[in-house]
């Protein structure tokens, strides 16, 4: 990934090209960068085969669908993600 782009406190601007978005941190802008790529990253639940674009939002959903009190040590969580277009 390029570099972020700092424009003034607390913004910063998105270094794909022509891209007029701006957000108040890099994770923010870094999280957005993957939106201009070809391609996309998916998380696989290893319990119902759900598909997720986020790392964050399989997480959660594991520990929602699947165990109120979230992930044992030793669960494999998630399949490491896979690239698709």
């Amino acid at each position: 990934m390029p570099k972020v782009i700092k424009v003034s406190q607390n913004k910063y601007q998105c270094p794909y090209a022509k891209c007029p978005t701006t957000c108040t941190s890099v994770h923010d802008v870094e999280r957005h960068y993957w939106k201009h790529l070809p391609v996309r990253v998916k998380w696989s639940c290893t319990l119902c085969g759900g598909s997720f674009t986020r790392s964050y939002n399989a997480t959660r959903h594991f520990r929602k669908a699947h165990r109120t009190e979230g992930p044992r040590e030793g669960d494999i969580v998630m399949d490491w993600p896979s690239m698709s277009i």
